[in-house]
């Protein structure tokens, strides 16, 4: 509550001036959905809602994980209090140049407008083909979705209307689908796609749930809001199939943060997708785990970088606070540092490397590595979305997926003896900003899923749990040099 305080004082300190910021109450002018999979046979259903009394235009993108291209992208128009829900199962690529892969089906049954998309789409490479050399679908099956909101329209008239659902649960939605083609939004006809709508007003949340049916397990992810996306009185509406714009680089080019001491720091920024990293950066994140054999226990930590794409150049360089050079074997990998502790903290191991502050407790030094596939000589997240798999004692890890999420981009954490304890993640990168503050560690989002598998629960009944918990995370952002 404090922090939210600080935040709501800090705007009123700028008279209202637009400054991207997290909303931890979930509403926003854009959600981001950390992390959505197929993979393990898992199902991944999402809800959109519309909490405010206009009716709204967003765009919604489903970026693969390994590099963050849009797999999918269109349009959807809800109505005052409407939500607009889907699910994602696997499948395989029909797409030519792509039969027999697998890869990915959206399948819905809402009456909320979603302009010329149908049940059963599936997800299309075209962006992958044009812009990297790996084009398999198998990467299409995990990533992360941004939500982004265009604009508004006005519920009781003319296409904002259209958009409503009745009493029975029609709606016009021929009428938007004719207004993209060939009517007033239709560009390449003379038509104008802001007309009727009004600006970005926010009030929009977004959550998801990956089921693993077989199983009965499921996983509740929330999104993530960011508030006063963007700068004021804006509209982005785009048609259907635009995968750029609106994009997290479409963002207002000031951030606000809290400060680990709780001070909010203002900083502009030159580009939007700048912003949105500040308020995403931290550089040293802390989670529980568990892998009791006792439970058949398994600890998987998601981490996501939704922005990282925006920092890649044409020409293999990157910019901070990405340092590791593109290869035509990695896509830009960034180094960590993890300790690992038992639960009374009285044993742990770490990693070596430049950026952890060394382990406590008189520990033994690990040589075991974090390793994508195929391993790097040093730890590092080399995509967009990474899963790191926790080990036992007698663990293998299988290089085919993890063991709960099936991801194949992952690294694995050896954490011997310790049945359950904490991990620990120091992100020793850093930017500076235009005005000189440096912001300390990497814009990531990180979720820790966990199983668990109850072989007694009752005489011959077996249970299955499974839950995403709270990655704990620390920011540190160092005001300019005098």
């Amino acid at each position: 509550m404090k922090k939210i305080l600080i935040i709501i004082i800090l705007m009123a300190v700028f008279n209202g001036a637009s400054a991207v910021n997290t909303n931890p109450g979930g509403y926003g002018e854009a959600v981001i959905l950390p992390y959505y999979t197929v993979n393990n046979n898992l199902n991944t259903v999402m809800t959109i809602n519309n909490s405010t009394e206009m009716t709204k235009a967003i765009k919604v993108h489903f970026r693969e994980g390994r590099e963050g291209k849009a797999v999918l992208t269109f349009n959807v128009y809800l109505g005052p209090n409407d939500i607009w829900a889907a699910a994602l199962v696997p499948a395989v690529s029909t797409v030519f140049g792509h039969e027999g892969e697998d890869s990915v089906r959206l399948f819905f049954v809402d009456n909320s407008c979603a302009p010329f998309l149908f049940s059963g789409q599936e997800f299309l490479p075209f962006e992958v083909d044009a812009e990297s050399d790996d084009t398999d679908m198998l990467r299409s099956r995990e990533g992360f979705i941004e939500v982004i909101e265009m604009g508004e329209l006005d519920p009781v008239s003319g296409l904002g209307f259209d958009a409503r659902p009745t009493a029975n649960g029609d709606n016009n939605c021929a009428n938007l689908e004719a207004a993209l083609a060939g009517g007033i939004w239709d560009e390449d006809n003379g038509g104008d796609l802001t007309a009727q709508l009004l600006p970005v007003n926010g009030g929009i949340t977004a959550n998801l749930g990956i089921i693993d049916v077989a199983e009965g397990v499921m996983f509740s992810v929330d999104g993530v809001a960011l508030e006063n996306f963007f700068p004021a009185d804006s509209l982005f509406h785009t048609t259907t199939g635009e995968t750029r714009i609106p994009s997290l680089n479409h963002a207002d080019t000031t951030s606000v943060v809290i400060n680990d001491d709780g001070e909010p720091i203002s900083t502009q920024w030159e580009h939007g997708y700048q912003a949105v990293s500040a308020v995403l950066m931290k550089y040293q994140l802390e989670s529980f785990y568990d892998v009791e054999p006792n439970i058949a226990a398994k600890t998987e930590v998601v981490l996501t970088m939704p922005t990282k794409r925006f920092y890649l150049g044409s020409n293999l360089m990157v910019e901070q606070p990405f340092t590791h050079l593109q290869t035509e074997q990695y896509y830009s990998c960034a180094r960590y540092d993890t300790i690992v502790s038992d639960r009374d903290a009285t044993n742990s191991h770490c990693s070596t490397g430049p950026y952890g502050p060394g382990c406590y407790n008189n520990p033994e030094i690990s040589t075991v590595k974090l390793t994508p596939i195929p391993p790097p000589v040093e730890m590092h997240l080399c995509y967009d979305v990474s899963v790191l798999q926790l080990l036992g004692e007698d663990s293998v890890p299988g290089f085919e997926g993890t063991q709960v999420l099936g991801s194949p981009y992952f690294d694995y954490r050896d954490v011997y003896s310790f049945q359950a304890g904490k991990l620990r993640l120091d992100l020793g990168q850093m930017v500076t900003s235009p005005s000189g503050e440096q912001y300390h560690g990497l814009p990531v989002l990180a979720s820790t899923f966990t199983k668990y598998t109850n072989a007694n629960a009752a005489p011959g009944l077996m249970a299955q749990y499974g839950g995403v918990h709270e990655v704990f995370y620390k920011t540190r952002v160092d005001p300019p040099a005098q």
